[in-house]
């Protein structure tokens, strides 16, 4: 087998007399240990048979079951031992090629993209970060979107953003973290009425801000303020992404 820690293999248990010659008539419990290795599914071909198919144990069938191993990775021996009740224990032996392991996409914690918001128009005054963003009319309302900046306008710096969103049960729960993965402009982020985040410096940058837990939709406003001449927004991906563990 190859020692990449992929490699898996069926090995089939089979009871026999002292002559070599299939038993058909046992049916008993088998247990199983393994070295080099670990044991990754059960089974014995028996329809009625609903025992769980993981583990280290599984009844035989008619003299059968089977065994699926995985190699450990690295160069060495796969050692699997078998045993029942009043039968001789029997140990088979594979070895172990050493192999490179192929590479693996790291695991990652699922995200919700918050892509398009309503936009209120250019003002040379800070915005009221509790007041509605747009109008009922979805098309007469300006829109704005993660990764497309906006201005410079001649009608002032400020620039509102508002969303309404419901993050995932995760989130809803332990709370999670609104990452701005590059933010233009000096900005303020308020959720829910509240201001939970800032950033001061104009400069693009990111920003990570503690998103509180609480159930149901989420109201989310960004008053973004431009650096004279400059634009300004999102210019890259805005997510919200769970809470990682210390």
């Amino acid at each position: 087998m190859v020692g990449d820690g992929e490699d898996a293999q069926p090995i089939t248990v089979d009871a026999v007399d002292s002559r070599g010659r299939h038993v058909p008539l046992v049916n008993l419990p088998a247990g199983f240990t393994i070295e080099g290795g670990e044991i990754i599914g059960l089974g014995n071909g028996n329809p009625n048979d609903h025992d769980p198919e993981k583990g280290s144990a599984r009844r035989l069938f008619n003299g059968l079951a089977q065994v699926i191993v995985r190699a450990a990775a690295g160069r060495g021996k796969l050692v699997l031992r078998a045993t029942a009740p009043g039968l001789e224990p029997t140990t088979l032996t594979i070895d172990r090629i050493a192999a490179t392991p192929r590479a693996q996409v790291a695991d990652t914690r699922p995200e919700m993209l918050l892509n398009f918001w309503a936009r209120a128009p250019f003002t040379a005054t800070r915005p009221d970060p509790n007041a509605k963003v747009g109008t009922d009319d979805r098309y007469a309302t300006a829109r704005g979107r993660s990764g497309r900046l906006e201005g410079p306008s001649d009608a002032g710096p400020w620039n509102g953003y508002q969303m309404n969103f419901t993050p995932p049960a995760s989130v809803r729960r332990r709370g999670g973290v609104l990452t701005f993965t590059e933010l233009v402009g000096s900005a303020e982020i308020w959720l829910d009425g509240k201001k939970i985040g800032e950033k001061r410096d104009p400069a693009p940058a990111p920003l990570d801000v503690t998103l509180p837990a609480g159930q149901g939709e989420r109201s989310l406003v960004v008053l973004v303020e431009a650096e004279p001449g400059k634009a300004s927004g999102f210019g890259k991906m805005v997510v919200v992404r769970e809470k990682v563990d210390q």
